[in-house]
């Protein structure tokens, strides 16, 4: 550990670990707030990837998702601040 004011130094790893490794494409990404500002241009970052997303919405109706994205998706209608 660093002394106080001094700076730590980096360990490095090898070059194969600091890679930034991949999402495989067969795992599911879980979204909450996809109908909101930033949620809505998350889920379209993850769609253009070819994600499998699993989307957790108070209002599925404000949804706007592209027609080929409905197959590649599950909608759980809820609330995260919903006690039940």
């Amino acid at each position: 550990m660093a002394e106080p004011g001094q700076a730590q130094k980096s360990v490095l790893l090898p070059k194969q670990e600091r890679r930034r490794k991949a999402v495989s494409r067969k795992t599911c990404i879980a979204l909450t707030g996809a109908t909101g500002f930033v949620g809505s241009h998350v889920l379209a970052t993850l769609l253009k990837q070819q994600h499998p997303l699993r989307l957790l919405v108070r209002n599925p109706q404000k949804l706007r998702l592209p027609q080929e994205a409905k197959g590649r998706l599950e909608i759980i209608t809820g609330d995260l601040t919903d006690k039940d």
